[in-house]
């Protein structure tokens, strides 16, 4: 899963376009031979702004995985790697 910062949508893969390195830096003229890629972007906006998500290991819902929170160096063993929710319903969080 992954989640696209411009449009905020959530998607399973990301729409892969097929350009050349020369002509998406527009170096073209300059090399004959083109050097093929693939730019990865937001099947909804076109955006290439988004980031992976991580299953939380409790609820198995999903979250960016910069909100995710490890609970390993928090108790011997951990529970896993947590979503927030998660993390403060198992008291981790201190509350609001």
């Amino acid at each position: 899963m992954y989640y696209c910062e411009n449009c905020r949508n959530e998607f399973d893969e990301p729409s892969v376009e097929k350009t050349t390195y020369e002509d998406f830096y527009e170096i073209g003229a300059e090399f004959p031979n083109k050097t093929e890629m693939n730019l990865e972007k937001c099947p909804y906006c076109g955006s290439d702004e988004f980031e992976a998500m991580t299953e939380c290991e409790k609820c198995g819902e999903y979250c960016r995985e910069r909100d995710m929170l490890d609970t390993e160096d928090l108790i011997e063993g951990g529970v896993g790697v947590l979503c927030p929710d998660c993390y403060r319903d198992n008291g981790f969080g201190g509350g609001d």
